[in-house]
């Protein structure tokens, strides 16, 4: 895996995978994971697991907040905040 997206839930994964596969990326072939973090206050401790990783994050707006600052102390420089209206 070199990239990681990590997103509030399982139905923001299911979402993410489903939109790159109907635009023809594929993923595992990309070495891209997707991961459900449980909300945007999950993020940090997911984020740990994908230290010296390209990540990118997908949050609820509202969120946003939290999600930047837990993208912002991954170790990993390529960290792309990035967000969604509720």
């Amino acid at each position: 895996m070199h990239t990681a997206v990590v997103v509030d839930g399982v139905s923001d994964q299911i979402a993410v995978e489903t939109l790159a596969a109907r635009h023809g990326r594929d993923l595992a072939g990309e070495a891209i994971v997707v991961q459900a973090t449980g909300g945007a206050h999950g993020m940090r401790r997911h984020l740990r697991s994908f230290a010296g990783k390209r990540v990118a994050g997908l949050c609820d707006a509202g969120e946003e907040h939290v999600a930047r600052r837990a993208l912002h102390e991954n170790p990993e420089p390529a960290a792309r905040p990035a967000s969604r209206r509720a």
